[in-house]
């Protein structure tokens, strides 16, 4: 560490206190004792014990935790700190480490940082202070904000982010909005309208037009009553191999469900139906046996009434016969306004089976429609973006799609050692240090 000179005038401000403390004797300055050394940043930052892990857990917190240990360690990495010094309120407060590497403090001047860590810096400004105060000082450090990290590239929000112990790739992409969700140029490092996009909104419409496709077939089978399902091949051509399973594994079960659905409907309908006129014709056969009940009663009061004429038989027979013969009848009129509600209850169910059927072929119908107007606008939008992709690559768009080349993110970090740049190849769980500046590219590789 290089300290420049210090002024006079900064001299004899250190040195009054002690001499009205009497820390200056008659003998001159105290000597400062080499083994005395001042209390250690409480942040297990400096080796000291506190905060620290004991071994067995330090050892299995694995050498990344010890990495952002170290890198936060170092008094290079911080922006801003804050110095804490006992009796020299004049000296305490919070400083920034400038951009070569020093810190400007009151009365001592710029102070290189190097490639110090806190203890250490701790330790010889202390020291410092000492020699110039001629009494021990305790100095304290706490890093206020460490120097910050920068994105740039394919991602959301490009800039400069705070560093923290533990940042890695993954979490500085976060920081950064996440990946660019647009389209990326060439070598991705370029963020511009591309042919990509034409690419993207014709892949995207083939797949959608395929979906109406196969609706509009399962919708046909459907009508017809059909059960088996199969993917055209106007579909087929449209999409990617797992693509047309999962859409005619879709179809497939979204036939059968409606299927089974209206196949309940019919059922239930049809036994409302056939309960009613089972009825009926029980009401039927209930009624002709009254009639015929009835006409032999009535031919019976004919002859009890010629008898009590003739004065063989009494005339309360006749009553009695008059009263069976009424009951007969109300119980006709019943039977037969029963008859007349069942015959109401099987038209109404009837009814119903003609509405679902009919219904359904109207609803199917008015489903195809609207899905062929949705397919032909489809159609328009597949050629709009087909052609200007072929325009910009010579290729079809619907055509690459089984062979497509996805992008995947590349992250390089670019970072400063003794001065000079290097470029590292990274991951998403590479740590990241203060000042490192992330590089965020897709890259094109084969699909698997």
């Amino acid at each position: 560490m290089t300290f420049r000179p210090l002024p006079l005038v900064w001299v004899v401000a250190l040195a009054a206190p002690l001499l009205c403390s009497g820390a200056l004797g008659d003998d001159g300055p105290k000597k400062v004792g080499s083994e005395t050394a001042p209390p250690k940043l409480a942040l297990g930052l400096d080796g000291s014990t506190a905060g620290r892990l004991p071994p067995a857990a330090a050892m299995a917190s694995g050498a990344k935790t010890v990495a952002d240990r170290d890198v936060a360690a170092k008094m290079i990495n911080a922006e801003r700190v804050n110095v804490r010094i006992p009796g020299y309120a004049t000296l305490s407060g919070e400083y920034r480490i400038n951009g070569d590497g020093t810190m400007s403090m009151p009365g001592i001047g710029r102070i290189e940082v190097g490639e110090l860590t806190i203890a250490e810096f701790e330790q010889q400004l202390a020291s410092e202070i000492a020699r110039l105060g001629n009494r021990d000082v305790n100095v304290a450090i706490e890093v206020v904000d460490y120097r910050p990290i920068f994105i740039s590239g394919a991602v959301t929000r490009s800039g400069s982010f705070p560093w923290k112990p533990g940042l890695t790739v993954l979490h500085a992409e976060a920081l950064a909005g996440g990946l660019f969700r647009g389209t990326v140029v060439g070598d991705a490092t370029t963020l511009t309208p591309s042919s990509d996009r034409d690419r993207e909104r014709a892949v995207r419409a083939a797949y959608d037009l395929a979906a109406a496709v196969a609706q509009i077939e399962r919708l046909k089978v459907e009508k017809m009553g059909g059960t088996a399902y199969k993917l055209p091949a106007r579909a087929a051509k449209l999409i990617t191999q797992s693509e047309q399973d999962a859409i005619a594994a879709a179809q497939q079960a979204a036939l059968l469900s409606r299927s089974m659905a209206y196949a309940n409907r019919v059922s239930s309908a049809e036994s409302a139906k056939s309960l009613a006129v089972k009825e009926k014709n029980a009401l039927e056969q209930q009624n002709m046996r009254i009639l015929d009940q009835l006409a032999k009663r009535r031919a019976l009061l004919k002859k009890i009434e010629t008898m009590t004429g003739l004065g063989y038989a009494r005339g309360d027979r006749v009553f009695d016969e008059q009263v069976r013969i009424a009951e007969l009848e109300e119980r006709l009129t019943n039977v037969t306004l029963s008859i007349s509600r069942m015959e109401v209850a099987a038209a109404a169910a009837q009814k119903e089976l003609d509405s679902i059927v009919l219904g359904r072929k109207a609803d199917i119908d008015q489903e195809v429609i609207t899905l062929e107007q949705r397919a032909a606008q489809l159609e328009i939008e597949i050629d709009s973006a087909n052609s200007s992709y072929q325009r910009m690559t010579g290729q079809d768009a619907v055509a690459m799609r089984s062979v497509s080349q996805p992008q995947l993110p590349s992250y390089e970090i670019v970072r400063v050692v003794q001065g000079k740049s290097q470029v590292i190849n990274a991951d998403r769980a590479t740590g990241l240090q203060p000042n490192d500046v992330l590089v965020v590219n897709f890259i094109r590789r084969n699909a698997s």
